[in-house]
């Protein structure tokens, strides 16, 4: 289920209809040219229908000018799982020579 949100002078409304009862999580995309922000709101269905509520939105993982550096981290980490995993093969390698050996 989507919905519009509103811009009424720098906060944003909305409605959307929930199919039950419960407590339902309502995500929540603001857009801005290139600039995604993100929240989550927590809404009861069995409480009053107008719920108002002042959230933190935040800025997703990969977005803004932060995606270089992420990139260069993950390259990192990977770069370090590689060698771990070809050491570890390397290890166990020599172990079965010297095993053979003494054998």
């Amino acid at each position: 289920m989507t919905a519009p949100l509103m811009d009424r002078s720098g906060v944003f409304a909305g409605s959307i209809v929930l199919p039950s009862r419960g407590l339902w999580f309502v995500y929540a995309e603001l857009r801005t040219g290139d600039t995604v922000a993100e929240t989550w709101l927590p809404v009861r269905q069995d409480e009053a229908s107008d719920i108002v509520a002042r959230r933190s939105v935040y800025l997703p993982a990969g977005t803004g000018d932060r995606r270089a550096g992420e990139y260069l981290a993950g390259a990192g980490l990977l770069a370090v799982g590689v060698t771990l995993v070809g050491w570890a093969v390397i290890a166990v390698r020599h172990r079965q020579a010297a095993v053979h050996q003494v054998l």
